[in-house]
């Protein structure tokens, strides 16, 4: 938020170099009460259009989607939003609530964190994923989540019924 205050000081300013990581970081700084408004700045546009033109990739740690509006506000200026759905944690309407908000085009991905079952346990296995280990073949995976989110399940279970137990 510094760099948004003050436009006198450039992105390198305030970034964080983490050499051991090849990564740098730019912390948010301090906490005005009027960040929704220091979103809408036309200067943050300017600050992630230089970060674009330095670095392979920027990435941006905002709050949830449907609690806070700070996504919907520098969706402007990202390619993608990628959603962190945590497991048992994360209540199904909420994820419904964000991904009725959100722009489609706009969601690259999906990470499901903290759950230490087998994928395979959800959703059976290598043919739903293309895998035989489990991992996402393309974003056919995730898209196929996404779907199985919006519809509350029944077309997966309906394809786990056929396939037996």
């Amino acid at each position: 938020m510094d760099a948004i205050l003050k436009p006198a000081l450039a992105l390198e300013d305030v970034t964080q170099l983490c050499p051991s990581f090849n990564l740098s970081v730019v912390l948010a700084g301090r906490s005005p009460t009027t960040h929704y408004e220091l979103l809408k700045s036309p200067r943050l546009g300017e600050l992630l259009g230089e970060a674009r033109h330095r670095y392979d990739y920027v990435l941006l740690d905002t709050p949830p989607v449907v609690v806070v509006p700070d996504c919907r506000v520098i969706e402007k200026w990202v390619d993608g939003f990628l959603l962190v759905v945590a497991a048992r944690k994360t209540p199904r309407k909420l994820l419904e609530e964000a991904l009725t908000v959100m722009d489609p085009a706009k969601i690259l991905g999906l990470v499901f964190n903290g759950e230490d079952r087998p994928l395979s346990l959800y959703y059976g296995g290598a043919e739903y994923y293309g895998e035989a280990d489990g991992r996402l073949a393309s974003g056919a995976g995730i898209a196929r989540w996404l779907q199985w989110a919006k519809r509350g399940g029944d077309a997966l279970r309906r394809q786990r019924s056929r396939r037996g137990p």
